[in-house]
């Protein structure tokens, strides 16, 4: 997906743009049969207590000799029983920002030692929480030339249980069933299975990639929420620290919304997030005066903490399971547990919900992070009933980037400007994180930079900087040396507004995945350019609009009645939404014509 970092600070997006990593391990290597069963083990009572896999992998290395690699992960609630075919190895699983997390590496390692060489790799494991087992995605490190995906079900719960498609377009697949003995079988084949070049700006695979559900084990998303809700620890034995902490916080607010602010605003400045994944612990929250003690948590404990604080001030504080914008399922299209990956509080005060993401440390008070905004989650109303509801989004032009200069050519022929840039609500919140995890000599350098998207192509010294809660001032001045240039009698000049448009487009090469806008945002821009004396204008370059599902934007170019100034207006407005693969072309045909209009440079004269 683009990140804010990607569209918005041309100088860092370099970096991110790096990376477009090709997920195939290896062009040499082919995968000449995959065949991976999950065979579901019912009790004597007919309930499903386990899943046991057996993925078989044969390799073929095409062109020379190879190495090639089979991987699954395990941890307390995955075993893995049986490992062969080559070189087996374990290793733990390094994830950022995750304190401790269980989930560990097998793989086994297989040598090719010609051209047309074959060899299998085969690995059992046994899933013992079937409950957070539910979908599989259909691609592997490596093309799959020939594919099965078999599915033994006993018939006590085949009526219950069943195997679902989605996002599998139409004739990849070919689905049979038959029953054989006390099991139905379900199988799906498919041939030439390709592994897509991986693309940053491109949607989560878990979004927008063929899968299959398995679903059953909760019949609607009050199951999925009664089942979750039984690692919510209901007492806490220290809760008089939780209560007195938030006595003195909320000591001076009298209204409820003052007391929802102070407690939101406390947990962001004072609880780190870390992130605990191990066992019951990926499920289970912390208890609130254990994370109040130790002053951090993973998003299960601040959402516990800020859910306690809101009780004890008297506010109706409720725990939310939801899913980011990342999971791709909706608990009310798929009440599976996978439809959700991450925990946050809500006030809620007569039929309003205010959700309160206690991970967000720069979103403010009533705001929610771009990540969850639109995602549905499972609020709690008592024991046995949630409510489902859906998180509001912003509008683009709540998060905006709003600059205003004044050009002026000096004496050497460089073009100066002085003015302002605003960045408001999300975006503002975005370069807030950014400055946090940046190092304090180089933060001036990152305002510089942002200062620098008023114009593009400038230079800007560090800006004076207005910090608020909802957004960042910036005012300073910038120069652009070589964009006056003289035409026999005519003087061109470019004044161009966009520092950033380009970076909208979607890289297209051996592309087969869709695009992504991951938020909502929009730009606003205006450049007053002063005509020198003595000098008219003699050009100005057509207005352009595009206007497609997911950009609206204009640049129009016009002389103020006194004939003095030169005034360049420039807007673009971000919907976010996946773009679908062959909708990518368009929308960079469109922001290559506003660019180019951008780009267009004015023309001045000698008056007399």
């Amino acid at each position: 997906m683009k990140t804010f970092l990607q569209i918005l600070i041309p100088a860092i997006a370099v970096l991110y743009s790096a990376i477009q990593v090709n997920a195939a391990a290896d062009p040499n290597i082919v995968i000449e049969q995959l065949t991976d069963r999950y065979k579901l083990v019912s009790d004597k009572e007919g309930k499903l207590v386990r899943i046991e896999e057996s993925c078989e992998t044969t390799f073929r290395a095409k062109r020379t000799a190879g190495k090639a690699m089979a991987l699954a992960f395990y941890s307390e609630d995955i075993k893995i029983t049986k490992a062969t075919g080559g070189t087996v190895g374990y290793d733990y699983v390094d994830r950022d920002g995750i304190f401790f997390d269980d989930s560990k590496l097998c793989y086994v390692a297989v040598e090719l030692k010609k051209p047309g060489a074959t060899a299998k790799a085969t690995i059992n494991s046994t899933i013992l929480r079937p409950e957070f087992f539910s979908r599989i995605l259909l691609y592997e490190s490596y093309d799959i030339e020939n594919a099965q995906y078999i599915f033994e079900i006993p018939t006590n719960l085949s009526d219950r249980y069943k195997i679902v498609e989605r996002n599998v377009p139409s004739g990849m697949l070919k689905r049979t069933e038959e029953t054989k003995g006390d099991k139905l079988v379900i199988t799906f084949s498919a041939t030439g299975l390709k592994t897509p070049k991986r693309f940053s700006d491109e949607p989560s695979r878990s979004r927008y990639y063929p899968q299959l559900l398995i679903l059953g084990q909760f019949a609607n998303p009050t199951e999925v929420y009664s089942y979750l809700r039984t690692y919510i620890q209901e007492t806490d034995p220290q809760n008089q620290s939780v209560a007195d902490k938030t006595r003195e916080i909320t000591a001076g607010c009298t209204t409820d919304a003052e007391r929802i602010a102070a407690i939101t605003r406390f947990v962001h400045d004072n609880i780190r997030y870390v992130a605990v994944e191990n066992g019951e612990l990926g499920q289970r929250p912390d208890l609130p005066s254990e994370v109040l003690r130790k002053s951090f948590g993973d998003c299960k404990g601040s959402a516990s903490l800020i859910k306690a604080m809101l009780c004890a001030a008297g506010i109706d504080g409720r725990l939310v399971w939801i899913g980011t914008d990342d999971v791709g399922n909706r608990y009310s299209e798929y009440p599976v547990t996978s439809a959700g990956n991450h925990m946050i509080a809500a006030a809620v005060t007569g039929d309003s919900i205010l959700f309160i993401d206690g991970t967000a440390r720069q979103t403010p008070p009533f705001k929610v992070p771009f990540g969850i905004q639109g995602c549905e989650g499972l609020v709690e109303d008592g024991p046995d009933k949630c409510i489902v509801a859906t998180v509001p989004t912003s509008s683009p032009l709540e998060n905006m980037n709003k600059s205003d200069l004044r050009l002026t050519i000096d004496p050497d022929g460089t073009l100066c400007g002085e003015g302002s840039l605003t960045i408001t609500n999300g975006l503002a919140n975005s370069v807030k994180s950014l400055i946090e995890d940046t190092a304090p000599a180089q933060r001036a350098n990152i305002y510089a930079r942002l200062f620098e998207i008023c114009l593009a192509g400038s230079h800007a010294d560090q800006p004076e900087v207005n910090a608020a809660e909802s957004e960042i001032i910036l005012n300073g001045k910038l120069s652009l040396g070589g964009a006056v240039k003289k035409v026999g009698d005519e003087t061109y000049v470019d004044i161009n507004p966009s520092a950033y448009l380009t970076k909208l487009k979607f890289d297209t090469k051996e592309r087969e995945s869709p695009g992504y806008y991951s938020y909502p945002m929009s730009d606003v821009s205006t450049l007053t350019f002063q005509i020198p004396d003595g000098m008219e204008a003699c050009f100005l370059p057509e207005p352009v609009e595009i206007e497609n599902e997911w950009l609206s934007g204009k640049i129009s170019t016009t002389l103020s009645p006194d004939d003095n100034t030169i005034v360049r207006n420039f807007s673009i407005i971000v919907r976010p939404g996946i773009i679908p693969l062959n909708d990518l072309k368009r929308v960079n045909a469109d922001i290559n014509r506003l660019s180019t209009a951008c780009s267009s440079k004015i023309g001045i004269r000698n008056s007399n």
